[in-house]
């Protein structure tokens, strides 16, 4: 019974294959095979999106290396103004600074990173300090703080003249201040001198 069985299965297996290459056949022969030009079409295709493919990398890459420029450039700016510019959290933690802003506050810049602005704010200017990031984080405009002192050290303090505003507001532990310091002290030094001769001019002046 079971060699009876073996050879009942060989035959259905040499049949269903017989079946399934006759079909074969019949299928192929109803293929429509591409013909030259067809192919001729299809390599012409693939050339003209394989080019377009590259045509498009090379504007991306264009695209990047002008925006690298950009930003290089805005780098350099930014780095390199006459200015201190500042990104403080809404608490007055320096996030971001440039190096005219790091030789204001008298120190390299990695070392002030994550520092409080207001640990170099003189201790007559503290008050105003405060009062200018509160309102500088509650204000869609600019607010100033004229005459901040700014202790650094040995070295002597600078006056600045100090504008901000706030941005990502709509969240409150997100918020940031972008700020503007100016290095006032000649200005401040050249008026209180004019003061002081007026001062004493009218002090010995008979009409």
């Amino acid at each position: 019974m079971a060699v009876e069985r073996r050879t009942s299965e060989r035959r259905t297996a040499s049949t269903l294959r017989r079946q399934a290459e006759e079909q074969l056949k019949h299928r192929a022969a109803s293929i429509d095979l591409p013909t030259e030009t067809d192919q001729m079409r299809l390599l012409h295709e693939l050339q003209v999106h394989q080019i377009e493919l590259e045509l498009q990398n090379e504007e991306l890459t264009q695209a990047y290396l002008e925006a690298q420029a950009l930003r290089d450039k805005y780098w350099d700016l930014y780095d390199y103004a006459p200015v201190g510019y500042f990104t403080l959290s809404f608490l007055g933690d320096i996030l971001e600074m440039n190096l005219c802003a790091a030789g204001m506050l008298g120190k390299e810049r990695g070392a002030l990173i994550g520092h409080r602005l207001g640990d170099f704010i003189h201790p007559d200017s503290l008050h105003a300090f405060s009062q200018f990031l509160v309102e500088a984080s509650e204000s869609q405009a600019d607010v100033c703080a004229n005459n901040l002192i700014l202790r650094r050290n040995q070295n002597e303090p600078i006056y600045v003249e100090t504008r901000g505003r706030a941005f990502d507001q709509e969240h409150n532990a997100d918020k940031k201040i972008r700020v503007i310091m100016m290095d006032v002290s000649a200005l401040k030094f050249a008026t209180d001198e004019l003061q002081h001769a007026f001062q004493k001019f009218f002090k010995y002046w008979r009409p």
